[in-house]
């Protein structure tokens, strides 16, 4: 995956979600702050093996999942069809009958596809900037107030290999 060449600054844009199938769901947001854990060659954990306290030799152990946090102040919750940003975490409502983007011979963990997409046009760039995350497992919080404030965190399983892309 290759990085973008301006620097992935903007603040505000949309977070769409899609479950295995057809349903999908769109949040605009303004003062975002997108961020995942630390990211590695491989997405693999380590084992690191010493003789006498010196080091000798290294081992790529299991699949390391990325944690996924997203803060930002609420510009709309529904879409047009009256979906709720806590139907997709929740798997109720209009996302009763999703489908999970994790192929059931991998278990029953539900997850959804996120793509985000932050407004880079207007700050110089060419393109908007977007990341998709293709297995994710959703939590949510809400804070009421003037802006409200929703948080959404994840764990993006590193299932195959285009698990997390962006441009």
């Amino acid at each position: 995956m290759s990085l973008a060449q301006n620097p992935l600054i903007p603040n505000d844009g949309v977070l769409l979600f899609n479950d295995g199938a057809a349903l999908a769901f769109t949040v605009p947001y303004d003062g975002g702050d997108l961020a995942f854990s630390e990211i590695s060659e491989g997405q693999k954990e380590y084992e690191l093996f010493f003789s006498r306290g010196r080091f000798y030799a290294a081992r790529k152990t299991v699949d390391k999942p990325v944690e996924v946090t997203f803060t930002c102040d609420a510009v709309g919750f529904t879409d047009a069809v009256q979906a709720a940003i806590l139907d997709i975490v929740r798997k109720s409502g209009l996302w009763l009958a999703a489908t999970s983007t994790l192929p059931a011979a991998a278990g029953d963990l539900h997850c959804s596809k996120l793509t985000w997409t932050g407004e880079r046009t207007s700050l110089g760039g060419t393109n908007d900037s977007s990341v998709v995350m293709k297995y994710l497992h959703l939590t949510a919080a809400f804070a009421e107030g003037t802006p409200g404030k929703f948080t959404i965190k994840g764990i993006l399983l590193p299932y195959s290999t285009d698990y997390l892309t962006w441009t």
